[in-house]
């Protein structure tokens, strides 16, 4: 909970120091050429997007593709999901760009998928940049929905595990070399390294 915290002062602090860089100078004695204005506020924005690098690098120390962090991020907050949770599954399924999140369809689901363009986001449509992020936004999405289901039966005590038999189901016909019966214990491992670093 405390990263959680961390981050959102660091957050602010870069939103506080990008409105500055705007801000237009008010000086009656000094008034600098337009170039060296927009030369100042560049040079600015690149320091606080590094800044928010090095900082994230060092929250997230535990996950290596440190360049999907910010679309991690992003859709984590868009559907109210750990992010932390959803780098674990991103860890055990390990697969190139089109499978990176593990996400496969069939039938009328597969259309879907394959037809999906883009998200939304406080009423705004957002084009995927890539495949990795499409893969993202499902598996997101795929975690909510269970997350959901999960929720409603007091029962259910670790959502890791009652994710696993929907997410990555041992004897699947797509897991013709039973990886699947390591997902659980992975993600959790996973997880639990990246929450605690």
């Amino acid at each position: 909970m405390t990263k959680k915290y961390v981050l959102a002062g660091a957050i602010a602090a870069f939103l506080s120091v990008a409105n500055v860089a705007h801000a237009p100078i008010q000086n009656i004695f000094y008034n600098p050429p337009i170039e060296n204005v927009v030369y100042r506020e560049s040079t600015l924005e690149k320091y606080a997007k590094e800044s928010e690098e090095r900082f994230l690098k060092g929250l997230y120390s535990g996950f290596p593709y440190f360049e999907e962090v910010p679309d991690i991020l992003k859709h984590a907050k868009l559907l109210r999901l750990e992010p932390e949770l959803l780098m674990a599954i991103r860890l055990a399924e390990n697969g190139d760009d089109s499978l990176a999140y593990g996400i496969m369809h069939n039938g009328r689901i597969k259309e879907r998928y394959e037809n999906d363009k883009g998200y939304i986001d406080n009423g705004n449509f957002y084009s995927y940049k890539d495949e990795k992020e499409k893969q993202l936004h499902w598996a997101a999405q795929t975690v909510r929905y269970y997350l959901g289901d999960f929720e409603k039966n007091p029962k259910n005590k670790d959502f890791i595990s009652y994710l696993a038999k929907i997410y990555a189901p041992i004897g699947a016909l797509n897991d013709p070399t039973g990886l699947n019966k390591n997902w659980e214990r992975n993600v959790k491992n996973y997880y639990k390294t990246i929450k605690n670093n």
